[in-house]
């Protein structure tokens, strides 16, 4: 008797409860509230005759909380990281704009630099003609100062002097 009763109190509530528990399900917009007042009253509901279908139904809403509230805190925890990478962006941009200030300066010095090293080569080059022409000088007089020395002392070194030449370049 109480399987009759069962059996016949479980069809036409079963299949109206299931569809009613389905489209509230199917809102996508429902807060954590609204799932837990519907179970309250679920459990309002609840005797020995609803008992499958009322446990089916606390099953389902508890794994709907559970979904609800997994969706809140990955949202804060979204909100928080998002506030981490907006100061790091932020403090990143102060470097890029420091960083980009000090190229500009460091490009001005290696301008000022090139004419430099431009102004310096250049003074090398008339220095080393300068070298080259005094070398030349050098070159051509020294040999003159032997020859009039050697005219001078007919050819012969004095013996005196032999200790004191020194020959330098």
């Amino acid at each position: 008797m109480d399987s009759e009763a069962h059996a016949v109190r479980r069809e036409p509530t079963g299949d109206h409860e299931r569809s009613r528990i389905e489209e509230k399900m199917a809102s996508s917009n429902r807060y954590v509230c609204a799932v837990l007042e519907e179970s309250r009253e679920s459990l309002d509901r609840l005797n020995w005759f609803t008992l499958p279908v009322v446990k089916r139904h606390l099953l389902a809403l508890v794994e709907e909380i559970q979904t609800l509230v997994n969706r809140m805190e990955a949202a804060l925890y979204d909100k928080h990281d998002y506030e981490e990478v907006r100061e790091e962006c932020k403090k990143t941009e102060a470097k890029l704009e420091k960083l980009t200030e000090e190229k500009k300066n460091l490009a001005k010095e290696k301008k000022a630099l090139k004419l430099q090293t431009k102004a310096l080569k250049g003074k090398v080059q008339s220095l080393e003609a300068r070298l080259e022409e005094l070398k030349e000088v050098i070159e051509s007089k020294v040999p003159n100062y032997l020859e009039i020395y050697l005219n001078s002392t007919n050819g012969a070194l004095a013996e005196e002097d032999d200790s004191n030449v020194e020959v330098s370049q």
